[in-house]
């Protein structure tokens, strides 16, 4: 006859899956003593002037963002991020790409 043993009894003793997750719990981020609240969380508005500066001299060259892309080897992603103000340009860049263009970015 085989013995039965009831489950319920036995803890689990395995590491947090993450460092704010108590030892020995089973679920994810739900099982966690921290809240939202312990956090700061600073929002830090990014100068969009720069990008706008560079899409309308762009447009006033006639160069897509695709051949800028190209001509400075990067993706044209990254070009769209700038225009947008989603990213910052890197200073080394903006002097890439007045060169490419020809033009001083103000």
């Amino acid at each position: 006859m085989q013995q039965q043993f009831d489950t319920r009894d036995i803890k689990k003793k395995s590491a947090p899956a993450h460092p704010s997750q108590k030892a020995g719990s089973i679920g994810g981020f739900g099982s966690s003593d921290r809240t939202i609240d312990d956090e700061k969380f600073v929002h830090q508005e990014i100068n969009t002037a720069p990008g706008k500066v560079l899409e309308r001299i762009r447009n006033e060259c006639g160069i897509s963002r695709k051949d800028l892309a190209q001509k400075l080897a990067i993706q044209e992603a990254q070009i769209a991020s700038w225009e947008n103000g989603k990213t910052q340009m890197p200073g080394p860049m903006k002097s890439r790409i007045e060169n490419v263009l020809q033009k001083k970015l103000k």
